[in-house]
């Protein structure tokens, strides 16, 4: 995997939520985001637990997706057998979170009927994302996607000529 690898962590909560992921997946693959994830996986030779430490490096970048769901298992508010994976994937994230004294790579994103309550602690004073589609039509899709690291604009690139929806917000 390159540096610039995003590594998608959610829960397992119902095939739709599962496919909806698996559709943001392959949406910022075919943008040519390299992108990591459980359901690109039959069996991972070393098990689950070393294969989720591994894809949360430092040296990569990670997605969170949010829903209530998710941040029950990670701040283990569900029984013990529910939720092992993001519970374990919770831990190794505020780890870094707590060692970096601050967060540079975890990404909170919204999916449909999930509110920023839904975010987990550490995270919520971050930047979120809420995309309605996974195609660059949708601003807040392009918003996401252009913030990724290796979609970084160059310094000379103003954010107004990447984002012009934004400069409806701010009369002249």
């Amino acid at each position: 995997m390159s540096a610039t690898t995003v590594f998608i962590s959610y829960s397992h909560d119902t095939l739709e939520h599962g496919q909806r992921v698996l559709q943001l997946a392959n949406a910022l693959r075919g943008q040519g985001v390299d992108v990591e994830l459980d359901q690109y996986h039959v069996r991972p030779p070393h098990g689950w637990p070393r294969w989720c430490a591994e894809q949360l490096r430092p040296e990569k970048s990670a997605f969170v997706l949010v829903i209530c769901t998710y941040r029950q298992r990670v701040e283990g508010q569900t029984p013990a057998d529910e939720g092992r994976g993001v519970f374990w994937e919770g831990g190794i994230v505020y780890s870094y979170l707590y060692n970096e004294k601050g967060n540079k790579r975890f990404i909170p994103v919204l999916l449909p009927g999930a509110t920023e309550e839904d975010i987990p602690q550490p995270l919520r004073g971050d930047t979120r994302y809420q995309p309605k589609t996974f195609d660059l039509n949708d601003a807040y899709y392009l918003a996401l996607y252009a913030n990724l690291p290796a979609n970084q604009p160059s310094p000379g690139l103003l954010w107004a000529q990447l984002f012009p929806f934004h400069l409806s917000r701010y009369p002249r």
